[in-house]
């Protein structure tokens, strides 16, 4: 058997308009809308996601080009800032 508890909040009117348009544009009642939202927040505090990590995305070439080979960085900024104007 399932029980339920009545109880009131209180939200911000431009917050329950929001709610509101959403729970009809999926056809659901405010309520379950709100249900599914909490269970959602209480269940990502449980279990939460994995930290993110980048993926490795190595390339292959042959390194600097000749004219940059051993190139001090503001050599490297000035060509490939080269003809935009600072």
């Amino acid at each position: 058997m399932v029980y339920l508890m009545k109880t009131t909040i209180l939200l911000p009117d431009d917050l329950y308009g929001s709610l509101k348009r959403r729970a009809a544009e999926k056809h659901v009642t405010v309520s379950s809308l709100i249900e599914t939202a909490i269970r959602r927040t209480l269940e990502e505090e449980i279990s939460p996601r994995p930290p993110f990590r980048l993926r490795k995305c190595a390339v292959s070439g042959s390194g600097l080009s000749p004219e940059f080979a051993g190139a001090e960085w503001g050599t490297l900024r000035g060509a490939i800032y080269e003809g935009r104007g600072e």
